[in-house]
């Protein structure tokens, strides 16, 4: 209410809403009095609403012109005493990484370099770099110069590029300073970061990448050994059990042959049908062993049956 153009706005609010005085009010600076009856008071507050909107906007945008014009005088004094250089952004989602949250990285490169960083928007966006000496330009621009690259990989790589949780990557970006690592389309990886650092960081992905088909041959042979000492261990228990086998049969054999070789129907050796049996036993004993063939005691042949079943 206070600035050069408070006076129209009074006089315009006043024409427009009849009312009777519009101006500020004396002893409170911040406050516009209105003078007039109801409805043009109710008008007049309505329509200096709108003036008050649009004359903030107006001082606003004259404070930030003086502010962008000094800065570009003292971008012309360091442009006709110092060195400039400048790049091309190549891709428009890096403008964020150059800037940093808040204007925090090109902040820090002016406090560490002591040079002028602009970011002239157009297409395709341009940062302009002056500082006094080449030094210090070379040194700001390799901080502040983002670039991405494309590394395609093979689909049956990306695991073994990434690593257990991603562990290669993380070491990767820690070694090297890179800001993002990304899978991108299933079959390319994305670096993004300063210059220096993605062609670090390009040269070991692809290193990396060069060992793959070696790790996938020592796993392809550790594979046929381990297959080769599984076939030799099934071949072993095969042969042993064969050979058990055989042993078994063979001892039956053996059993079976001294089966036939021992007396049929009798116990021991020498108990044949002697006279010493006949006589100690008397008929009962004969008849309990009526039918029942013995052998003599050489073994060479059967002894004599008993005569109609009864002893002598």
């Amino acid at each position: 209410v206070q600035t050069a153009d408070a006076g129209g706005c009074f006089k315009a609010t006043q024409a427009a809403t009849g009312l009777l005085g519009c101006s500020v009010q004396k002893g409170d600076p911040s406050s516009v009095l209105l003078i007039g009856a109801d409805e043009a008071i109710r008008k007049g507050k309505i329509v200096l609403e709108i003036h008050f909107f649009h004359q903030g906007h107006i001082q606003n945008f004259h404070e930030r012109y003086e502010k962008s014009s000094e800065r570009l005088q003292e971008l012309e004094e360091i442009c006709n005493s110092g060195v400039t250089d400048e790049f091309v952004v190549e891709d428009e989602s890096l403008v964020g990484f150059i800037i940093g949250s808040g204007g925090e990285n090109i902040k820090k490169v002016r406090q560490e370099h002591d040079v002028e960083v602009s970011v002239l928007d157009g297409s395709p966006t341009k940062v302009v770099i002056r500082g006094e000496t080449r030094e210090q330009v070379a040194a700001a621009r390799a901080q502040c110069e983002f670039v991405s690259k494309i590394i395609p990989v093979e689909q049956d790589m990306i695991g073994w590029m990434f690593g257990k949780a991603g562990r290669n990557i993380q070491e990767i970006k820690a070694k090297t300073g890179v800001v993002k690592i990304t899978l991108y389309q299933e079959t390319k990886l994305v670096v993004v970061g300063v210059r220096d650092a993605v062609e670090t960081a390009a040269t070991l992905l692809e290193c990396h990448a060069q060992y793959f088909a070696v790790y996938q041959e020592m796993d392809r042979e550790t594979s046929l050994i381990d297959k080769s000492f599984e076939e030799l261990e099934i071949n072993e228990k095969g042969r042993r059990k064969g050979k058990g086998g055989k042993g078994r049969s063979e001892k039956g054999q053996e059993r079976s042959q001294e089966v036939e070789s021992r007396p049929k129907g009798g116990k021991g050796k020498g108990r044949g049908a002697g006279s010493k049996t006949e006589e100690s036993t008397g008929s009962k004993g004969t008849e309990s062993k009526k039918g029942q063939g013995a052998w003599d005691s050489q073994g060479g042949g059967k002894a004599r049956k008993g005569k109609g079943g009864k002893g002598k």
